[in-house]
């Protein structure tokens, strides 16, 4: 089933269903395929032929969804920007990819009329609003004068379908292309894990600008089931759970952190929710402790990045926290790969290691994306010899596991000793007094990195950098034990709510790289220049 006949089944067999709810919009299925439709016909009639990027700038919103599906049924490649990045970065975005009309929230116009005089090549400008804007086109007032019309352009399977940006954290956004095949293998896959039914109410904050949930909201449609869009806000999170029976969430790691963390969390009723879908950064042991004792519901893992849709998810009944220690240390795992997909760990020579050991994670199969837009040289870096290369650090047990160690650069080289960051942190998150950490290496003279924890407490509590040090030496070997401890108010987040390394270890590495020593400092800062 192509993208756009996703809605179309839909609105043919649940039209009077609600389909989405957003703040105070709600809309059938009958009138989300009407909406869909117009915009379809205002995109085509603007002249946006086939393979003519159309970006889009905005806050989570039912007209985010409507572009999703009349870009697809159009013949146009939608490209999600990132709400956060800066007027800089946004330009980078809508030059590289040439983008012919922008779909943009009138609450980030400012950053439009900043780089206008840039954008040569951009035509339309449509504003996200049923009021006349001062310059650009109404959206709603674009879909009024637009005929409800049926018309299709149907795509073939390998066609770019969508263009996501990476978040550059190894320097200027790559364009991921996405086929029309590798959005339908993630949907299908996630429909295998999730089994949505019509029934079924699905919360979505995790941003639409990025890759990670897309799968989830193109199922819950393709279900018939109801799709309730919001910006995250812990709060307003807990009250939709529980005011609007949801049965299906989805959040990062820290946004579940957030709200296990809100003074008044424990007095939600939770009881209609079935299933909590979590991912885009490993979540520590304890955390998911506290995740299952606090909710009572079913967990899900997934596993995968912007180039890879879909490799793989741990299911509920792989979070056992009780039994043998083979059972429940099935729970640190992101689960097996899903079928279709293989995976291999390689050493730096793409020699596959022994099963148990240490290598990055490669992947081959539907998945894949098609490159990187416009650079062929980084397309075939990163998919040398036919498997995509993720950076990602692993071990894979008797059972097809894959268990993540690390992010290549976030492993911390001490004295010829590896130390995988994540496995630090799962010990200081098991102190009651530790809200947040992030470990990263620092520059020493002597053993080239050591380690550094920067820590975030609970609201009221104190402890001690010595005391953390003695908690993490009774539970890790010496070597992986913080030699430093820094205590912060909060850690910076990227965009998709995972805590920012880059951000963290830069201060530390300036001074390397401006003295032009330690080639490494660029690597582990990921500055510009480094490999």
């Amino acid at each position: 089933m192509r993208t756009a006949e996703i809605l179309e089944c839909s609105r043919r067999d649940h039209a009077e269903r609600e389909a989405v709810v957003c703040g105070s919009t709600r809309l059938t299925y009958a009138q989300l395929g009407e909406r869909v439709d117009r915009l379809t016909s205002a995109l085509m009639s603007l002249g946006l032929s086939q393979g003519t990027r159309v970006a889009i700038l905005a806050h989570n919103c039912h007209r985010y969804l409507e572009a999703y599906f009349a870009a697809a049924a159009a013949g146009t490649v939608l490209v999600p920007v990132n709400h956060r990045l800066a007027s800089r970065e946004v330009a980078e975005v809508l030059v590289d990819c040439e983008a012919a009309a922008l779909l943009v929230d009138p609450s980030f116009l400012g950053i439009c009329d900043s780089i206008r005089p840039e954008l040569s090549g951009l035509k339309h400008v449509i504003v996200l609003t049923d009021q006349d804007p001062d310059h650009g086109l109404a959206y709603e007032g674009l879909l009024r004068q637009a005929p409800d019309s049926s018309r299709r352009v149907f795509r073939n399977g390998d066609e770019l379908l969508y263009l996501y940006y990476t978040s550059g954290t190894t320097g200027l956004p790559k364009g991921v292309m996405l086929s029309e095949d590798s959005i339908q293998f993630m949907v299908d896959s996630y429909q295998e894990y999730v089994n949505f039914t019509a029934s079924d109410r699905y919360l979505h904050v995790l941003g639409l600008g990025h890759r990670a949930g897309l799968g989830l909201l193109l199922a819950i449609v393709r279900a018939g089931g109801c799709a309730h869009l919001d910006d995250f806000n812990a709060l307003r999170c807990l009250q939709s759970l529980q005011e609007e029976g949801i049965s299906v969430a989805a959040l990062v790691p820290t946004m579940i952190n957030t709200v296990l963390n809100l003074p008044d969390a424990a007095r939600f009723d939770l009881s209609a929710l079935r299933l909590l879908i979590y991912g885009a950064s490993p979540m520590p042991e304890a955390l998911i402790r506290r995740v299952s004792e606090a909710f009572g519901v079913g967990l899900l893992q997934t596993y995968g990045m912007t180039e890879l849709t879909t490799v793989s998810f741990l299911p509920s009944h792989a979070h056992a926290l009780e039994g043998t220690e083979a059972k429940v240390r099935k729970l640190r795992s992101v689960g097996p790969p899903v079928r279709d997909i293989e995976v291999r760990l390689v050493d730096e020579f793409d020699r596959d290691v022994p099963r148990g050991e240490v290598g990055e994670v490669i992947v081959r199969g539907p998945c894949v994306m098609m490159g990187y837009w416009n650079q062929p040289e980084a397309t075939a870096a990163a998919l040398r010899g036919g498997w995509m290369h993720t950076g990602d650090m692993a071990t894979m047990d008797e059972d097809g596991y894959l268990y993540l160690v690390d992010r290549k650069k976030d492993m911390i080289i001490s004295g010829g000793e590896n130390v995988y960051s994540t496995e630090v942190e799962a010990v200081l998150y098991q102190h009651p007094a530790v809200v947040e950490a992030a470990v990263i290496g620092v520059p020493d003279s002597i053993w080239g990195e050591t380690v550094k924890a920067l820590v975030v407490l609970k609201a009221g509590q104190i402890t001690s950098a010595e005391a953390l040090q003695r908690f993490c030496r009774e539970r890790i070997a010496g070597y992986k034990v913080p030699r430093s401890v820094e205590f912060l108010e909060s850690l910076p987040k990227t965009a998709t709510g995972k805590i920012s390394k880059k951000d963290l270890r830069a201060p530390y590495w300036a001074a390397q790289v401006e003295h032009g020593s330690l080639t490494h400092a660029l690597f582990a800062a990921n500055l510009p220049g480094g490999r």
